[in-house]
């Protein structure tokens, strides 16, 4: 199974050659393939190797693993949204050993289903990236702004950590 690393990932590890601009304890890593949202303000639609200006580049996650496991303190994936994400995400997960924590980013269209992450991972961010109702209508039209808050509200419950950010 091949992901995506970040640039700073790869550096670290030694994939890639040039000089990390700090200590970076946390490994990103994403999802390959299409995302399906369309979210406005994202370049993932139009370049599959870059997500916020950021280049990220594709390795086999069984080979990558050990390196990954040596030289971070945790592991974020990032996701892509499309019809069976979120058993990638547990797949993903599984290939990890239980030493490293695991967090997600993410952004669902409904929320029931989340709580099988439990086991898989201890963080869960939610990706409510707008601050206002008309302007996530507006540039996430594929989610539904009440659902995401549902989604906040409900999940610590399951998962016990959960995470936003507004872009």
């Amino acid at each position: 199974m091949n992901v995506l690393l970040s640039l700073g990932s790869a550096v670290k590890i030694g994939y890639k050659k040039g000089t990390p601009l700090h200590d970076q304890k946390t490994c990103y890593l994403m999802m390959e393939g299409e995302c399906n949202a369309g979210c406005l303000y994202c370049i993932r639609p139009k370049d599959k190797n870059k997500l916020s200006r950021i280049p990220w580049y594709s390795y086999n996650l069984e080979k990558a693993i050990p390196k990954i496991e040596s030289n971070f303190e945790r592991v974020c994936i990032q996701t892509v949204n499309h019809s069976n994400f979120l058993s990638e995400i547990k797949e993903i997960a599984s290939k990890f050993s239980n030493s490293i924590p695991i967090s997600v980013s993410l952004s669902l269209k409904e929320y029931n289903g989340i709580e099988n992450l439990y086991g898989y991972v201890d963080k869960v961010g939610i990706g409510l990236d707008c601050a206002r109702k008309d302007i996530f209508q507006n540039f996430k039209p594929y989610y539904n702004w009440d659902k995401t808050w549902f989604g906040l509200k409900k999940q610590p419950r399951y998962l016990g950590i959960i995470m936003s950010y507004v872009i």
